[in-house]
């Protein structure tokens, strides 16, 4: 991906998440996104407060929000919050929050200076009765407090055993505190105390009813003080590392990966890039960058389905579970009923292996040959003729198909389907000859 657009897209990302995420909070924003997922408040001002440098009306309607509402916002998990975060967000959420304490009676950390700043007063109050404010729902009820964040996690994952130190980890609440809410709930009877041989163990004794009380529960509780924490660590890469020369570059996508390791391993992340080395490591975490920012900021990726009109052709591409490593393709053109991908000279390399002109079964071969294939097709409905695999002198179909088969069909699981669009296609191949560029010579026609 070429350096400009790889950085736009990692900005736009990381906006188009916190934008959602406000929005879900009641802010004046244009998309909401994440009604089903479970909002973590101070982590997101925290984050909002660094990345508002590239978008100065989401930092100010931030601020008006928390200026609005500072009954809901927790000082103490602010404070905790800090001390793990980076250095570029403690200075950012100085300034941010002596702009708040500028208009707002709050006890929050931080001593920078205020901007000047006149509240636009759009945020209005909180809908509550959005399952997506759960936490804040729990501090009316329960007040901003350990005790909220306890209840939270606990209903996040109602059938684990928590231990204290995990909730104190995750709530960001000091265990001292985490374990005097939890004695006060086992009390009260709505948490289970289960005494086991390494020691003690908490869980949900009364869901359904807390349930009801809290008018439901939303479908997804994202770790987003993690999650913000890798997207801050992707936005910082792609405004300011990201344009260096390529084996520089892969030094510092290593660097970027061992930030972040800790907060992978706790998401339970394993698809990373880092079974790649030297310059190949900037393609794979390029894709992989963007990947996870449109997964978690809820924006449909081209290459999975999403396509631009009803005037587009799209390419289903399945990898079968039997036989293992085999390849099905489906092709969509419009107004034409759906048609199996077919490569009829697949029969004189697979001679050994008995098969149909639809299915191919040798995986090191058949996605690369199936990935030229679907280019293929896209670029002859623009009127571009590739030529067969083998056909272009200097390797180049060859190159692009295998670097497309290595990017988005081998990590498909058996039994998965993907669907690409035609634009997609095409996009992604202009942007990979463009790498290839010192090493090819296109000719006008396959371009």
């Amino acid at each position: 991906m070429q350096t400009k657009r790889f950085k736009d897209e990692v900005v736009e990302l990381g906006l188009e998440l916190a934008w959602s995420l406000w929005a879900e909070l009641s802010v004046s924003g244009w998309t909401r996104r994440h009604s089903a997922a479970a909002i973590d408040l101070e982590p997101l001002i925290l984050y909002t407060s660094w990345l508002g440098q590239f978008d100065r009306r989401l930092r100010d309607e931030s601020v008006d929000w928390c200026i609005s509402n500072p009954r809901f916002v927790s000082a103490i998990r602010l404070k905790n919050l800090l001390r793990r975060s980076s250095i570029d967000v403690s200075t950012s959420f100085a300034d941010f929050s002596a702009t708040v304490k500028s208009h707002a009676r709050v006890p929050w950390p931080g001593n920078g200076t205020a901007w000047k700043l006149v509240p636009s007063g759009k945020s209005g109050m909180v809908d509550l009765a959005r399952p997506a404010l759960i936490q804040l729902d729990l501090r009316a009820i329960c007040g901003v407090s350990a005790r909220a964040e306890v209840l939270r996690l606990l209903i996040s994952e109602s059938n684990r055993g928590w231990t204290s130190s995990e909730l104190a980890q995750l709530s960001a609440y000091g265990k001292a505190n985490v374990t005097a809410a939890l004695d006060t709930l086992v009390l009260a009877n709505l948490v289970k105390e289960e005494r086991l041989s390494n020691g003690f163990r908490f869980s949900l004794l009364s869901e359904p009813q807390l349930i009801a009380l809290l008018g439901g529960r939303p479908a997804q509780f994202p770790v987003w003080s993690e999650i913000l924490r890798i997207v801050e660590a992707f936005v910082r890469f792609a405004t300011t590392k990201a344009s260096a020369r390529s084996d520089v570059r892969s030094v510092e996508v290593g660097g970027v990966l061992r930030e972040i390791d800790r907060s992978i391993n706790t998401l339970g992340l394993t698809a990373s890039p880092r079974v790649a080395t030297g310059t190949d490591l900037n393609y794979h975490f390029d894709a992989w960058v963007i990947q996870l920012m449109r997964q978690w900021a809820g924006v449909p990726d081209p290459a999975a389905g999403e396509v631009a009109n009803g005037n587009e052709a799209t390419y289903t591409i399945n990898r079968l579970s039997v036989p293992p490593g085999a390849w099905m393709g489906i092709v969509s053109n419009p107004g034409e009923q759906p048609r199996a991908l077919e490569m009829p000279e697949w029969a004189e390399i697979y001679i050994e292996h008995p098969r149909s002109d639809t299915i191919v079964s040798d995986d090191s071969v058949g996605a690369p040959r199936v990935a030229h294939e679907i280019l293929r097709l896209a670029e002859k409905r623009a009127g571009r003729n590739l030529g067969d695999y083998w056909g272009s002198g200097d390797g180049r179909n060859q190159l692009v198909a295998r670097a497309f088969a290595e990017e988005r069909l081998w990590p498909m699981r058996p039994g998965q389907s993907i669907t690409f669009g035609e634009t997609f296609l095409r996009a992604w191949r202009r942007d990979r000859l463009e790498r290839l560029a010192p090493t090819t010579a296109p000719s006008g026609n396959a371009r």
